[in-house]
C-alpha cells in the first residue's frame, strides 16, 4: 500500500470548494472533556467553538509580552497525562501561528527532555508534578532547556518556593503559575507582562489579574454576599471561554448548581475555589472550598497546611480531614518523600512511600539541622496563613 504522501491528489477530489463557507458555528460542541471527579463523579464539559477560541485569545492576551518574544512559538504538549489541557492548548499555538510537538503517549521525562532539546521547544505547559519529575536527575543542564522562554505551571496551587524551584530549572525562561479549569481558562494573566517579582499572599503566587471580556467575583459560601478585598471567598466566574452546562443538562438558571445567572442575565460559573483579591487587583487562589477541614479548634484550608509542611519537608503532601468522634475531624497528611534527604537537611524518621500519618506526628518525628523539632514551627505556620 503506497504512503499517503505519494498518492496524487488535485483540487476537483477536494469536497470543500474554498469560495464554500464552511457550515459551522459558535455554538457547536467542539469538544467533550471530562472533570477530575475530586467533588464527586466525573461530569462531561461541552465546550463549544466560541469556548474554545475565547480561551485560547484570552491565554495568548494574557502572556503578549512572552510570546512575542518566541513569535511563532514551538510548544510542547506533554500526552495524556495531562488531562484536558492536552486537547486544548493546542488550539494557543494555532493561535499564535506556532508549531505543537507531541513528545510521547504518556508523559516521559526522557522523552521530553530530548523533544525539548531538539525541536527546540519555547513554550512549556506542565503541572506541578511535571517540573519535580524533569529536576530529578542530573542531566536536566541549562543547556539542554535554553530554548525554553516561557513556563506556565498549572493544575495545582503554586507557591513562591516552588516557582523558584521551577525557575532555577529553567533560566532562560519566564515561568508563570497559571490558574485553568475543565470548564474554563483564560480567567487571569499578565496582560502588560508578568512583574518581577511575583506577587504572593503569604506562600501562594498570583496566577494573575482578570482579563478583559471576563468576569469576576468572590462571595461569602455563608452570607452569599461579595467579599471585601483580602477576604477569602469562592471564586464566581463568568466569560465566553467557560461552559453554561454539563452535558446532564443542568439547568444554567438554577440558583442552587454550578452555573446560574444574575438579574441582569449574565451568566455565571461556582468554581469551587477559594481565593483572595488584593487592593492591586491580583488574583490569589489558596484552595477548594471541599478542602476545608473543619476541627474544633477552627476550620483550615488543607493547602495552607500542606505549604507548611513542604516547608520543612523536600514531599509531595496532600492533606486531608478524617472524622472524629471527639475533635470533628483530624488533619492527616498523604505524603510522598522526593528522595533520601531533602534539601533543607530535615529527615524524617518515620519514612514511607505515599502513606497516611498525622499531622503532629509528621511535626514530632521531623528535626531540622539543627535538631529542633518542627512542632511549634508547623503551629506557627499555619496560624500566621490563617
Amino acid at each position: 500500500m503506497p504512503e499517503i504522501a505519494q498518492l496524487p491528489f488535485d483540487d476537483s477530489e477536494n469536497p470543500m470548494s474554498i469560495t464554500t463557507t464552511p457550515n459551522d458555528h459558535l455554538d457547536r460542541v467542539a469538544l467533550t472533556p471530562f472533570t477530575s471527579g475530586t467533588t464527586g463523579m466525573p461530569k462531561a464539559v461541552p465546550r463549544t467553538v466560541k469556548n474554545m477560541c475565547a480561551g485560547a485569545a484570552s491565554i495568548v492576551a494574557g502572556t503578549r509580552n512572552t510570546h512575542d518574544a518566541v513569535h511563532p512559538p514551538v510548544g510542547l504538549i506533554l500526552g495524556s497525562s495531562f488531562a484536558s489541557m492536552t486537547s486544548t492548548i493546542a488550539y494557543s499555538y494555532w493561535y499564535m501561528g506556532g508549531t505543537a510537538v507531541i513528545a510521547d503517549e504518556r508523559f516521559s521525562r526522557a522523552a521530553t527532555l530530548r523533544v525539548i532539546e531538539t525541536c527546540r521547544v519555547s513554550i512549556l505547559a506542565v503541572m506541578r508534578s511535571h517540573i519535580a519529575l524533569l529536576c530529578e536527575g542530573r542531566d536536566l543542564s541549562p543547556e539542554r532547556v535554553k530554548s525554553v522562554k516561557y513556563v506556565v505551571v498549572t493544575g495545582e496551587i503554586i507557591i513562591a518556593s516552588f516557582l523558584k524551584k521551577a525557575q532555577e530549572a529553567f533560566p532562560s525562561a519566564v515561568v508563570s503559575g497559571t490558574y485553568r479549569m475543565t470548564e474554563g481558562n483564560g480567567l487571569f494573566g499578565w496582560e502588560h507582562g508578568q512583574p518581577n517579582p511575583v506577587p504572593t499572599w503569604g506562600d501562594v503566587v498570583s496566577c494573575g489579574r482578570s482579563m478583559a471580556a471576563t468576569r469576576m467575583r468572590l462571595v461569602s459560601r455563608e452570607a452569599g454576599t461579595v467579599v471585601k478585598r483580602g477576604e477569602q471567598g469562592e471564586l464566581h466566574a463568568g466569560s465566553d471561554s467557560f461552559v453554561d452546562r454539563y452535558v446532564d443538562k443542568s439547568d444554567p438558571k438554577s440558583e442552587t448548581g454550578a452555573f446560574y445567572e444574575d438579574t441582569h442575565g449574565k451568566r455565571w460559573f461556582r468554581t469551587g475555589d477559594i481565593a483572595i483579591l488584593d487592593d492591586a487587583d491580583n488574583a490569589f487562589v489558596v484552595g477548594r472550598a471541599s478542602e476545608t477541614v473543619k476541627s474544633l479548634t477552627g476550620s483550615f484550608l488543607s493547602f495552607i497546611v500542606e505549604s507548611c509542611i513542604a516547608m520543612y519537608l523536600d514531599v509531595e503532601v496532600h492533606v486531608i480531614g478524617i472524622p472524629s468522634p471527639m475533635h470533628g475531624e483530624l488533619l492527616y497528611a498523604i505524603i510522598d518523600y522526593l528522595g533520601e534527604d531533602n534539601a533543607t537537611g530535615v529527615r524524617p524518621r518515620r519514612h514511607h512511600q505515599l502513606g497516611a500519618v498525622g499531622v503532629g506526628d509528621v511535626a514530632h518525628d521531623c528535626h531540622g539541622e539543627d535538631g529542633q523539632n518542627l512542632s511549634s514551627k508547623l503551629d506557627d505556620g499555619i496560624s500566621a496563613k490563617q
